[in-house]
């Protein structure tokens, strides 16, 4: 294991890197879908979040603001994103 911050070890460590990127773009990999339920960004309901009963009839103004207007901002960004 490399330990420090030198440019030798930015270097090297940049290197192993992009090497391993290198060889996973061989691997072909199937997504896990359906995505869990946290992370279903492009769901097909209204709202931020897919329905779901038993989260649904809770109480949903304990969610704090800071986290509805991150997730907000980042569903519109990954929907505007042209990636597979």
């Amino acid at each position: 294991m490399l330990r420090g911050d030198t440019p030798k070890v930015a270097r090297l460590c940049a290197e192993l890197f992009a090497r391993l990127m290198a060889e996973m773009e061989r691997l072909t990999v199937p997504p896990p879908l359906p995505n869990p339920y946290w992370l279903r960004w492009d769901h097909a309901g209204a709202g931020l979040w897919p329905p779901m009963g038993i989260l649904d009839e809770r109480d949903q103004s304990v969610i704090p603001d800071r986290v509805v207007e991150t997730l907000s901002r980042a569903t519109s960004r990954l929907m505007t994103a042209d990636l597979p």
